[in-house]
């Protein structure tokens, strides 16, 4: 009973709007395209629940097809609880992490994935995570290639918005006051508006960028309204002392 619900109602969803190119509250979302590569998998307890959770967030869909949604969300409890109980506690053979903008994915070597990740543009192999790791926009197809090959992988129930969700970060660097780190995914205009800083250096994994006048603080900011990077607060504050330091 519990399968049939969730595959009933993700079916019904997968028959609406399909491309999903724009956010007309119709149907699947475009990251949310890989529960089709699921219903057409095997039916296990495991993908039955991934499909669940993924559904959750479209209740107001699902009530308006008529769905019992209160029925549907203990049927994906309920499956979870017996997942957790038959995994008990093994990892899993493959998953996927989001981490802010970045979605990491986490596989044994197979040649063909690989080749595949390697067309979606944001792809990069992360040699200290050892992960494919892919900004948000290539995110769905990303767990779709992911899950044509290892079907039972962990994948996150609801990728963040990312038009909404900040590509990265300038914060403070703890041990060099006069320095900001810009710490994001990889994007290859936002190097070269980086690399346009004079007193700028890559350190492992950051961009460190010195304050060199006003111009820099400007140029800061101008950096992060272009490529949505969030200016912590205590970034902020060092920034504000920066400025005041110029104006005296």
């Amino acid at each position: 009973m519990a399968y049939e619900l969730i595959y009933d109602a993700a079916r019904m969803l997968s028959q609406v709007c399909d491309g999903a190119v724009h956010k007309d509250e119709s149907g699947f979302s475009g990251a949310d395209q890989w529960v089709k590569t699921l219903l057409s998998a095997e039916v296990t307890p495991k993908r039955a629940m991934a499909i669940g959770r993924a559904l959750i967030k479209y209740r107001g869909q699902l009530l308006g097809f008529g769905v019992n949604y209160s029925a549907l969300v203990t049927s994906v409890r309920e499956l979870e609880a017996t997942v957790k109980a038959s995994d008990d506690g093994a990892r899993p053979g493959a998953e996927a992490r989001v981490d802010g903008r970045v979605l990491a994915i986490y596989s044994p070597y197979n040649e063909g994935l690989v080749a595949t990740f390697r067309q979606l543009r944001s792809a990069r192999w992360n040699s200290e995570r050892k992960a494919w790791t892919f900004d948000l926009h290539d995110a769905g197809k990303a767990i779709e290639a992911l899950l044509q090959r290892y079907p039972d992988a962990e994948v996150p129930a609801d990728l963040p918005d990312p038009e909404e969700t900040p590509f990265g970060r300038i914060d403070v660097v703890e041990d060099n006051p006069n320095n900001v780190a810009v710490l994001s995914g990889y994007n290859e205009e936002l190097v070269a508006a980086i690399k346009d800083f004079r007193n700028r250096q890559w350190d492992g994994g950051r961009w460190l960028i010195a304050f060199a006048s006003r111009g820099t603080v400007n140029k800061l900011e101008e950096l992060a309204k272009r490529f949505k990077l969030e200016i912590t607060i205590n970034a902020r504050e060092v920034i504000a002392g920066k400025l005041a330091a110029n104006c005296r």
